[in-house]
């Protein structure tokens, strides 16, 4: 069901899998920093703080906005204390772009200590596939 829309994010949950989705539009490519913010504080982290997902979704396959340092460190700052108190698992289905996808990474890990997994991965099936595995 889908439970966020903006110009630039649109997210999902699954009750029965307990898996949260965000799903990043091409317009991210015009998305500026205060954009990228607000959809990640009011489309992802308020939703896993309502509905405790034990596992992520993050397709970035259309994500084309350039995370700088100062934001990855905002985002890492932050990280624990939304992602590792409910969810385990985080799958990221990744950017074809390559300057897009080593800015994900790089966001990704900037905090080692918020107690999930990360794996990169090239499409939903695979994503699926290994958010059910325990």
């Amino acid at each position: 069901m889908e439970i966020f829309k903006s110009k630039f994010l649109t997210v999902s949950y699954n009750p029965k899998n307990q898996i949260l989705k965000a799903v990043w539009d091409p317009a991210t490519q015009q998305m500026t920093d205060a954009d990228f913010r607000e959809n990640i504080q009011e489309g992802v982290w308020k939703n896993i703080e309502h509905y405790k997902p034990i596992g992520f979704i993050g397709d970035t396959r259309q994500f084309l906005f350039i995370i700088t340092p100062e934001l990855q460190e905002w985002y890492g700052a932050n990280i624990s204390s939304v992602f590792g108190r409910y969810t385990k698992k985080i799958a990221m289905i990744m950017s074809q772009d390559f300057i897009s996808q080593l800015s994900v990474e790089q966001t990704i890990e900037e905090d080692n200590q918020s107690g999930f997994v990360t794996k990169y991965v090239s499409n939903e099936t695979e994503a699926l596939i290994w958010l059910r595995v325990n």
